[in-house]
């Protein structure tokens, strides 16, 4: 045999032994997929994804996340993914992985944690008091609506029902409402008379609820636009949005 047939004959072989262990590599490689990449859900809920859609391709093998995330977890076995109460408001990024014996995959998703559609109720005070704020008697209820608008109650005025707008950023959250002269288009903010501004920080104490607090503001429009600091507010989360008193 001559040299050029032994150097043919030698990557035929060599080019034989790749496709077969490719081969071998595609026959064992897991298919895992969730049917999402993001999934919404709602603050201080509690809740599972569906099972995701596994190909193990040999051995059944196990579930496990790549990276912890307070308020997540999966299931070894079925690979639902768990979210508790203590999960953090906003985006929160996890990895997935499947693995046996033979080999892994994983898969990112995103959790996404948002303050629409909850409920709270709490208070406000006039004057600055203690830090943390002194508990008074609650009388107002916020409902946070998908559209970024509110729905206030206050039980201790004889009209109690206002409407506002609310946003946040990371846990640090504005509203701003009125309730001595409710719009009916929550948008359509008032040039006349005055509305209320909180300022407040949101706090995640999972099992143990959520709360809101910072300070309370008085919008006047009349004859400049000013903001006057009024005195302290604190918020509790709720499941419902009912009646106080």
């Amino acid at each position: 045999m001559n040299i050029k047939n032994l150097i043919m004959k030698t990557s035929f072989v060599l080019v034989f032994l790749m496709l077969m262990a490719c081969s071998k590599d595609e026959e064992s490689r897991i298919e895992l997929s969730y049917g999402f990449e993001a999934l919404e859900v709602r603050f201080q809920s509690v809740g599972e994804s569906t099972a995701p859609v596994v190909v193990w391709n040999g051995e059944i093998g196990t579930f496990s996340l790549k990276n912890l995330v307070d308020g997540v977890s999966v299931d070894p076995n079925s690979g639902v993914i768990t979210w508790e109460k203590a999960l953090a408001l906003g985006e929160n990024s996890i990895v997935v992985v499947a693995q046996n014996s033979a080999t892994s995959t994983e898969v990112a998703l995103n959790i996404k944690s948002t303050l629409e559609g909850t409920f709270w109720i709490g208070w406000d005070n006039i004057g600055i008091s203690e830090d943390p704020p002194m508990l008074v008697t609650f009388d107002r209820q916020f409902a946070f609506k998908q559209d970024g608008s509110i729905t206030v109650q206050a039980n201790s005025l004889e009209d109690p029902i206002g409407v506002g707008v609310w946003s946040s950023n990371e846990n640090v959250i504005e509203l701003r409402f009125s309730i001595s002269c409710p719009l009916p288009d929550p948008f359509l903010v008032p040039e006349i008379d005055e509305h209320s501004y909180y300022l407040g920080t949101i706090s995640n104490n999972g099992d143990e609820g959520a709360s809101i607090s910072g300070e309370w503001y008085r919008v006047d429009f009349n004859p400049d636009y000013v903001e006057t600091v009024i005195g302290q507010f604190g918020l509790r989360f709720s499941n419902e949005f009912f009646e106080l008193f």
